[in-house]
């Protein structure tokens, strides 16, 4: 049998094609007894090369096959709304990729066996974002999150430590917490580099937070009403907003702290 045609299987299954020596070779439908329906390539009666497969629970797949398997390039669209395109292998996710879930949470990284393996960039539907490691399903190692209020923590070895990024455009951010590859630290700050080594992001440490506020704010404080000409309220003006900024910025510390059980409430 080679050109055109038909035939319907034993159980259930009917192919309709392109054949070649009685074997399925071209393109072709295959539709599954279970309701399941396969369009696109075959070599040598496998499912080889571009194809759609639809499942009967709704689910679609649209991408490459080897040897009936899900291999290479290829986006899966699940009946539930999640998406995820990218590397496939032995009919998994397997490689780089990313998730789209149905509550917008987006997952970009790398993929092992249908699930995140290795690093990985969540951006979380309420704004908030991680980037690190995960093994087995779960956070584990360095990691560098995020929240929605443009707090940075980074984590390792089960330690955290909180920060209050510089100030910067959201575009910059965004793009600057993207490239993230590596950090530097020491007493007072964290540099967080990209790739090849460029500063991205500098941040300060919680513990340093009351005196970068309440200095920022000094010399705010203090260049305005300079300007304004009034050199007299200067000092004034500026020790006032002083005490401000560095009263609310150490409640916030103290309270960071408070939440993780540790000493420094008191």
């Amino acid at each position: 049998r080679t050109g055109k045609g038909t035939n319907h299987y034993a159980d259930g299954d009917i192919y309709v094609g392109d054949w070649l020596d009685d074997i399925q070779n071209g393109r072709g439908i295959y539709k599954f007894q279970n309701g399941d329906v396969y369009e696109g390539e075959y070599v040598q009666g496998e499912r080889t090369g571009l194809g759609i497969l639809r499942y009967a629970n709704g689910d679609k797949y649209t991408g490459h096959f080897v040897e009936g398997d899900k291999s290479g390039q290829g986006t899966f669209v699940w009946s539930n709304g999640d998406i995820y395109t990218g590397d496939w292998k032995a009919d998994k996710q397997n490689g780089h990729g990313k998730l789209t879930k149905k509550t917008g949470d987006i997952f970009e990284g790398s993929f092992l066996d249908g699930r995140v393996e290795g690093e990985v960039v969540i951006h979380y539907a309420d704004g908030s974002r991680f980037k690190g490691i995960y093994h087995n399903g779960q956070r584990n190692g360095k990691a560098i999150e995020e929240d929605k209020d443009g707090k940075l923590t980074l984590s390792e070895g089960g330690m955290t430590r909180m920060m209050v990024p510089a100030e910067y455009r959201e575009d910059e951010f965004v793009n600057a917490f993207n490239s993230i590859a590596s950090y530097t630290a020491n007493s007072d700050t964290v540099v967080f580099l990209n790739a090849e080594g460029a500063e991205l992001i500098k941040a300060v440490k919680v513990a340093d937070c009351c005196k970068a506020a309440a200095e920022g704010c000094c010399k705010a404080a203090a260049d305005s009403c300079c300007k304004a000409g009034a050199d007299s309220c200067c000092k004034a003006a500026s020790d006032s907003c002083c005490k401000a900024a560095s009263d609310s910025c150490c409640k916030a510390a103290a309270d960071s702290c408070c939440a993780e059980g540790k000493e420094c409430c008191k």
